[in-house]
């Protein structure tokens, strides 16, 4: 009896171990999981500069590194996040400025202005010629296989 309960418990520690990590179930969640350490800047009453704001959204600000900054936008639905995204689009093509990855994830969209790309500050970098946008993607797509 012994031996049998020996092997059964065994064989749970071995499933257990083999087992998927769980999911993420949010954004910093899936974040903290790539080795992300994202600091708020500000709190969303004080973000509320007519320029940062889509569709009246305002976002949540997100230092990563000294010169990498995260905006996260949370939308109310698929169809406000379309539209914060068309607004997005207007406003930067009218400012002509420092050009951001965007990452969208479930209602969210994440603008990521990264500092170390050595390119334009209107052309949008690669991902691989940014400090975190690899790891940024990776956990947009955590989110997204959930």
């Amino acid at each position: 009896m012994t031996i049998k309960y020996f092997a059964a418990l065994l064989i749970i520690i071995m499933l257990t171990a083999c087992a998927s990590p769980a999911s993420p179930t949010s954004l910093l969640e899936a974040l903290h999981a790539e080795g992300l350490q994202p600091i708020p800047l500000h709190t969303q009453a004080q973000n509320s500069r007519e320029s940062d704001l889509l569709k009246g959204i305002s976002p949540i600000n997100y230092q990563l590194d000294k010169d990498e900054i995260l905006k996260v936008y949370h939308f109310t639905s698929a169809q406000q996040l379309e539209k914060g995204q068309a607004d997005f689009q207007t406003k930067q093509g009218l400012l002509s400025s420092h050009a951001p990855l965007i990452y969208t994830s479930e209602n969210d969209l994440l603008l990521y202005y990264s500092g170390s790309s050595k390119y334009s500050y209107i052309q949008t970098p690669a991902i691989n010629e940014t400090q975190f946008g690899e790891s940024l993607q990776r956990a947009v797509q955590a989110l997204s296989n959930r």
